[in-house]
């Protein structure tokens, strides 16, 4: 678990399992000294998919009520299907979101092409180090574009195909909160003196919105809101 303020990119906290005490080293096991949200990488699956869609939307590809034929749960493309874990028919984007379909999503990047969609992701900081003072970050794993094969554009924005760490996904979800400003991911804050008491703060470099459309991320947080509706996929992380 990895919490951070979106607009500063400060970690506010982590925690990790399993877990050691350092006071005991007979019984530390050499997995748990790994860090892991920034060593590790897995396949983000369905938490992909806002950072396609906020690309499409900020293009003006889509609106929040575009609709898409999300083919009853089974679509084949490339060769190859891809379903929805419920078939579902005709879906607005707010709702390809909202019950995160795999269908709609890949549609939407369709609509972009190969380039766009590989020049969204990595705006979002995925592909490359955070760049956080933990030594070794890993920096996730994403084909560069001339390797894209014909099934990339319907995979990688269902989080398939591609690898991230937990700290990469945490900035990328600050940017998605944020506007679209990239933040650097930090540990300290400021400095200060013991004895004369004065502090330093550190200041956080400032950065351009990924957005060119300041309604894009509105439009977004409010998509991400309903996925915790009654309808939507995340029911349980709904907060009072």
């Amino acid at each position: 678990a990895v919490m951070a303020d979106p607009w500063t990119g400060d970690i506010i906290a982590a925690a990790q399992r399993p877990t050691f005490n350092p006071n005991d080293r007979r019984s530390i096991a050499p997995d748990a000294w790994r860090n892991r949200i920034a060593e590790d990488t897995f396949e983000p699956g369905s938490i992909m998919k806002p950072f396609a869609v906020a690309g499409a939307l900020d293009r003006g590809l889509v609106t929040p009520d575009t609709r898409f034929d999300c083919e009853n749960g089974l679509w084949f493309y490339g060769g190859k299907s891809l379903k929805d874990s419920h078939p579902m028919g005709n879906l607005t984007v707010t709702e390809i979101i909202q019950h995160s379909s795999n269908i709609g999503t890949a549609k939407i990047a369709l609509l972009m092409g190969n380039k766009k969609l590989d020049e969204t992701i990595r705006s979002f900081g995925f592909g490359q180090r955070t760049g956080i003072p933990l030594k070794p970050e890993t920096a996730g794993l994403l084909r560069p574009l001339k390797r894209w094969d014909t099934l990339s554009i319907t995979r990688f924005p269902i989080g398939q195909g591609l690898a991230a760490s937990p700290l990469q996904l945490v900035r990328g979800y600050c940017m998605l909160a944020n506007g679209g400003y990239p933040v650097k991911l930090r540990l300290v804050d400021r400095l200060e003196d013991p004895v004369t008491g004065i502090v330093n703060k550190i200041p956080q470099e400032k950065t351009r919105s990924l957005f060119s459309n300041p309604q894009t991320q509105k439009e977004l947080v409010q998509m991400l809101i309903r996925v915790t509706d009654p309808g939507g996929t995340a029911r349980a992380a709904r907060s009072d």
